[in-house]
This record gives C-alpha cells, sequence and structure tokens, in this order.
C-alpha cells in the first residue's frame, strides 16, 4: 500500500489549487469541509514503469509484498487512463499486513488521518480513504483517493 503520509502531503499540496480541486471533483460545504478525489495510476512494469523496487520482497519473484521501492504514478480525474493528468503521485511504497488478532488479513479500503498542513491548510484535520480498485490493464493498476479535509477558519 502506499506510504500515507507523502499521500497527504501531496493531495493538500494539489487541493490548495481551486482549478485541480474542480478538476478532482473536490469541493467544500458551509462547515469548511473539503472533499477531493483523486484516481492514482500505477505503471509496474515495462519502459513507462512507474515504480522501481530498491528492496525485493522475501516471498520470491511474484510477491512485491515485504519488498520496498519508489513510485512516480500519474494522478488523474477518472480510472480514465486518457483522463486528464492532475500531476505526479510520489512516494516511498511500503506494505503492513496484520498476521494476528482481529486486524488479520488486508482490507479493499484503507483509512489514514490528515493531520495539519501548511498555508490555507494549517490545523486542518480529517481523513483520507484509499481503495484499490484493480487493473485496467494487466501492467496497470488504479486506487481511488477519497480526501476529507476540516479546514480551520480561524485567525491565525
Amino acid at each position: 500500500m502506499l506510504a500515507s503520509s507523502q499521500m497527504l502531503s501531496l493531495v493538500l499540496l494539489l487541493a490548495s489549487s481551486p482549478a485541480i480541486l474542480a478538476a478532482a471533483g473536490g469541493g467544500d460545504d458551509d462547515q469548511g469541509l473539503i472533499h477531493i478525489r483523486l484516481y492514482v495510476h500505477e505503471t509496474l512494469a515495462g519502459p513507462n514503469a512507474t515504480v522501481t523496487p530498491f528492496s525485493a520482497s522475501s516471498f520470491g519473484a511474484n510477491s512485491s509484498f515485504g519488498g520496498y521501492g519508489v513510485v512516480d504514478d500519474e494522478l488523474r480525474v477518472s480510472r480514465d487512463r486518457s483522463s486528464q493528468l492532475l500531476g505526479r503521485f510520489q512516494v516511498r511504497r511500503q506494505h503492513v499486513l496484520s498476521v494476528e488478532g482481529p486486524l488479520l488479513g488486508s482490507k479493499r479500503v484503507n483509512e489514514r488521518p490528515v493531520v495539519g498542513g501548511t498555508g490555507k491548510f494549517r490545523l486542518a484535520r480529517g481523513y483520507s480513504l484509499t481503495e484499490t480498485l484493480g487493473k485496467t490493464s494487466p501492467k496497470t493498476d488504479v486506487f481511488l483517493f477519497d480526501v476529507f479535509v476540516l479546514m480551520h477558519n480561524g485567525k491565525h
């Protein structure tokens, strides 16, 4: 799964632009809650790969679990690869999986906190939901990022 702190920093940076917010399906309500929806397109192999592993999985060539890598994915308006390119998503990749207890296994939707930011996002708070949508081709994965941020409307 994608690293959370870098993802949220990028999403909040993108959200600071009204044009990006509109293109990404974002908006706000009377309470200062902003919803940003972005699609991350990740190419796993080939000449246009957006993932570069730097530590292999100990589970063999057919698994990426346990490995580390860097990502330079495309942020788009929709699941369609030909939709408007909004920017790039650059992170370090790592995987987390529970092997015992009530959190056994992985979930299709992951939730992460949003805490603070810079500029108009100072003191912002909220959460993000990341869902793996699947493959658009044998070498491309798509993730949906829904970010909900409550803005601080006080004076700084």
